[in-house]
């Protein structure tokens, strides 16, 4: 290794650390955080601070724990919303098509969800 190929190491390795640095700095309170259910007949925010199991429809399970929130079970055949996993970060989602329920972490404080022009 030559002392460019060292000196471009090193500042890769400081620049993933100020990446990574950042990204805990900004993520703010996971208690301040919140989720959207969505099902056809409502539209509920929980707050991911308080560890619950909701059930916004018959069969499907919503748990909320540690600040995260998933679907734990549904009746559906394919399963997808519950493979989907745990849901983290602002803008995750889960959605069950058959139950037509969907589970999104809100990404700022604004209850609209996009704007058309």
């Amino acid at each position: 290794m030559k002392r460019g190929d060292v000196c471009l190491f090193l500042g890769l390795l400081a620049l993933a650390g100020l990446l990574a640095l950042a990204r805990f700095a900004f993520a703010g309170d996971a208690g301040a955080r919140q989720a959207v259910i969505v099902t056809p007949e409502s539209r509920q925010t929980v707050s991911l601070a308080e560890e619950r199991t909701l059930e916004p429809a018959p069969g499907v399970r919503v748990e909320i724990r540690e600040g995260r929130i998933r679907v734990a079970a549904s009746p559906c055949p394919d399963q997808i919303c519950v493979r989907t996993g745990w849901l983290e970060r602002p803008g995750d989602t889960a959605v069950c098509l058959p139950e037509r329920v969907s589970v999104r972490i809100a990404a700022g404080q604004s209850e609209v969800d996009g704007a058309a022009y």
